[in-house]
């Protein structure tokens, strides 16, 4: 993910907070590139907003919200891509 798409991110949030809270450390352990979403972690699909805006949520990715962690999956392999630490707030 480049630069300028974390920075879409991040100016998102910061303008429509959503209340989120971090993921509990043992669950949050276990995100990491190239890994499955592990099972039972609550996600909810990011905003269409935000989506439309990041070239990197389309044409097979998705993008998620998990706690206050937005990840990129690949829709086709689900795993995880990228990930946007700390930034849904």
């Amino acid at each position: 993910m480049s630069r300028g798409e974390v920075t879409i991110i991040r100016d998102y949030f910061s303008a429509h907070p959503v209340g989120a809270t971090a993921l509990p450390p043992g669950i949050a352990k276990k995100l990491a590139r190239g890994q499955p979403l592990p099972p039972g972690i609550a996600k909810k699909v990011a905003p269409i907003e935000l989506r439309q805006r990041v070239p990197m949520c389309m044409n097979g990715w998705e993008c998620i919200l998990a706690g206050a962690d937005m990840l990129i999956l690949d829709a086709v392999h689900g795993t995880i891509a990228d990930i946007v630490r700390g930034v849904v707030r």
